[in-house]
């Protein structure tokens, strides 16, 4: 369940962000790594994806926002990195060089939640009209 601290306003973002911690619910839920391997592969893809979808969402909504361009450049830069480092690790996962679910679970969940903080919640005045 996401925290209603991190909502920002806008109706499809807010979505999409809960969907990203429904998939990391979904990681959370497995018992052991080892017996799930397939789905936790299945879940980076499915992650990786989201992500990507998302990331385009929130560009496409900066670009209309009078955001200033160094809070844009920034955002951009964070997209760029977080969907190379998750990318990275569906790779090893698919190879056969899965980490731990527990160590993946902490790295896309922090991810996800430092993005939101740091990035994201810059655009809530923006998009409420600051």
């Amino acid at each position: 369940m996401m925290n209603p601290s991190l909502l920002l306003g806008s109706p499809t973002i807010d979505h999409q962000h809960q969907g990203l911690f429904a998939l990391l619910e979904r990681l959370s839920s497995l018992p052991r790594a080892q017996e799930h391997e397939e789905e936790i592969s299945d879940i980076l893809g499915k992650l990786t994806k989201q992500l990507q979808h998302h990331f385009l969402t929130e560009e496409t909504v900066m670009d209309r926002l009078a955001m200033p361009s160094t809070l844009v450049r920034a955002h951009y830069a964070a997209h760029h990195r977080i969907v190379e480092e998750l990318t990275q690790l569906h790779m090893d996962s698919m190879a056969g060089r899965q980490r731990p679910l527990e160590t993946i679970i902490a790295v896309v969940g922090q991810w996800v939640y430092q993005h939101i903080v740091e990035y994201d919640l810059e655009m809530k005045p923006y998009l409420n009209g600051k």
